[in-house]
């Protein structure tokens, strides 16, 4: 696996993966893999970055980032500023 280093003010999240709940089941959506919650996990962050750490859990906006597909799984990178609130 590759190790990104994100530059500057730049966040690299993992995604929380999206899931559906139908009465008490909780469905995946595979058919809409594209599609991210607006939660997860920082993995790692730039040089500029001063109110996150990697390793926090944070709330981001639906449609903020860069979608990023690595070994088979989504990322996403975005400056620190839209990420909305740290999650503890």
């Amino acid at each position: 696996m590759m190790t990104i280093n994100p530059l500057g003010d730049k966040v690299y999240i993992k995604p929380d993966k999206k899931e559906e709940k139908v009465g008490n089941i909780w469905l995946h959506q595979e058919a809409e893999a594209k599609k991210h919650t607006n939660k997860g996990i920082i993995i790692s962050i730039g040089p500029d970055v001063k109110e996150v750490k990697k390793d926090q859990r944070v709330l981001f906006g639906e449609f903020s980032g860069t979608l990023i597909e690595m070994d088979g799984e989504e990322f996403l990178m975005m400056p620190e500023d839209e990420i909305q609130c740290i999650i503890e």
